[in-house]
């Protein structure tokens, strides 16, 4: 669902903001803005983690992402609003996912630990086909610029609403004292 969102806006971001009145050049820096983002939200989150429930962290993170995505078609052709709500959504979403391996590793027995986390980074790539594949779609049907980032968050609502059940899960099987 994080892949579904970071890809959607990774492929299409450029091209959306330029239809939206943009200039090229600055269409292409929000794609930097948003990796830069990425990896301070990758160390920050990270050490968030450490004092918190991990996922737990992630679930807020991952809400805020959508909802900063949710605005991006919002704030165009204002470009420091763009600016802002993309770099949002890359320190949330990209430094999510970041976070992300650290804690799927938890989830697994030993002996099942690296084909668990193997197997969920390798379905994590469908979402990164399906992402760009709804923003086609999206734009092939005409939606409205600001619906079509409606769309896009709702990778992040998923994300979030997948940790808050991960950690109800977890708390449930954990033995007492863990």
């Amino acid at each position: 669902a994080n892949l579904f969102m970071t890809a959607f806006i990774i492929y299409w971001l450029p091209t959306l903001l330029v239809q939206s009145g943009i200039e090229l050049s600055t269409a292409i820096m929000s794609i930097t803005i948003m990796n830069l983002a990425g990896i301070v939200g990758g160390v920050s989150l990270s050490m968030l983690m450490g004092r918190f429930s991990p996922f737990r962290v992630l679930a807020a993170s991952y809400f805020i992402a959508a909802l900063a995505v949710s605005q991006i078609g919002l704030l165009t052709p204002w470009v420091p609003g763009v600016f802002l709500a993309v770099f949002a959504a890359g320190f949330l979403a990209l430094g999510g996912f970041a976070s992300l391996s650290a804690i799927a590793a938890t989830l697994y027995p030993t002996r099942l630990r690296s084909t668990g986390v193997g197997s969920a980074i390798a379905a994590s790539k469908g979402g990164a086909i399906l992402g760009p594949m709804a923003a086609g779609a999206a734009l092939a049907l005409d939606t409205p610029l600001s619906l079509v980032f409606v769309i896009c968050g709702l990778g992040g609502i998923v994300a979030c609403l997948s940790m808050l059940l991960l950690a109800f899960i977890r708390a449930r099987t954990l033995p007492a004292g863990h």
